[in-house]
């Protein structure tokens, strides 16, 4: 029998430890909508059961991608430290910036939320395609004529009543692979988000007069008010902003003046002192984009308020004229 395994999607050592609650070592407070904040062993906090376990044939969990993500930490560890306890400009080594790109990158895709909202993509996709395809009468017959060619348990109905099927919402969509199909998707993404975050500068955002909290979905992108709103979105063209701890946040902003990060040996990391104004913004930011959880040092009123205003945000919209409404 597999033993049940907790992974944690935001990290202990490389994430977490950054908001540990000063009130007592090892803990942070915890929000979700509608609760009342806890305060929480960060070895309790943010898992999830076999979260990163592949499932091999004979049926037993792979955890092999779980390590994987640990000796990332363990790698990155020095770098976010180094960026927490900074207090004015600095250079981080080509390496360094390689290591924090990568952290991040896996960090963005490998929480529940984005992998819930991938499978959400990944099926809307396969009911738009098969909506597109029974529009055609000729060619949805032709399909379904294949298909039984392929598999002669498929359904004898008519093409008629295949199409009104398709259109009609009494169906769902199993992916092939299920949760292995995913795990690999991720990865994948994680590679090009790495390489997106690595040709942008890097911002360090101090404050002294708040505390920054993070969530279960930590990795934010801001639209850039320069850029072409058709290519604005994703991570080539956002900006990226990303909490690290209770005093520290990091901007990655575009560059105008782009330079392959690979042929320098250092990268410049510029540093500013915020306003609270700005911190409350950047706080409300991670408040208005967390899927059901906050993690801080403080249990703050005014953030328990803000929270409980929100709800769960819709990440993706795909729009297509088979699901709009007449």
């Amino acid at each position: 029998m597999n033993k049940p395994v907790q992974h944690h999607y935001l990290p202990q050592g490389a994430y977490l430890r950054f908001f540990e609650s000063p009130e007592k070592k090892g803990f942070v407070w915890m929000y979700e909508r509608g609760r009342k904040p806890i305060l929480v062993n960060i070895k309790n906090a943010a898992k999830e059961r076999h979260l990163y376990s592949f499932l091999e044939e004979d049926g037993k969990y792979n955890t092999e991608l779980e390590s994987a993500f640990a000796e990332m930490e363990q790698i990155a560890i020095p770098v976010i430290k180094k960026l927490n306890n900074a207090n004015r400009a600095m250079f981080l080594t080509t390496q360094e910036k390689s290591d924090l790109s990568w952290f991040l990158a896996m960090q963005f895709v490998r929480t529940p939320a984005f992998r819930n909202e991938l499978k959400k993509i990944r099926i809307e996709f396969t009911k738009i395609y098969m909506r597109s395809l029974a529009s055609n009468k000729k060619a949805f017959a032709q399909k379904l004529e294949a298909a039984r060619k392929w598999k002669p348990s498929t359904p004898k109905v008519s093409v008629e009543d295949m199409q009104e099927f398709v259109f009609s919402d009494r169906y769902d969509v199993k992916i092939t692979g299920g949760n292995n199909y995913f795990l690999k998707q991720v990865v994948k993404l994680g590679d090009r988000i790495w390489a997106a975050i690595m040709m942008k500068n890097v911002f360090i955002l101090r404050t002294t007069s708040n505390y920054f909290i993070t969530s279960d979905y930590p990795v934010n992108l801001i639209s850039d008010p320069s850029a072409d709103p058709f290519l604005s979105g994703g991570f080539l063209m956002a900006g990226v902003l990303v909490p690290i701890g209770s005093e520290t946040a990091l901007f990655f902003k575009n560059t105008q003046d782009f330079k392959d990060p690979n042929k320098k040996k250092k990268v410049f990391v510029d540093y500013y002192e915020i306003t609270p104004e700005r911190a409350e913004w950047i706080n409300s930011v991670n408040i208005s984009r967390a899927e059901r959880f906050l993690f801080g040092a403080s249990n703050d009123t005014k953030i328990k308020e803000l929270f409980d205003k929100t709800t769960v945000p819709k990440r993706f919209y795909m729009d297509s004229p088979f699901f709009r409404k007449k």
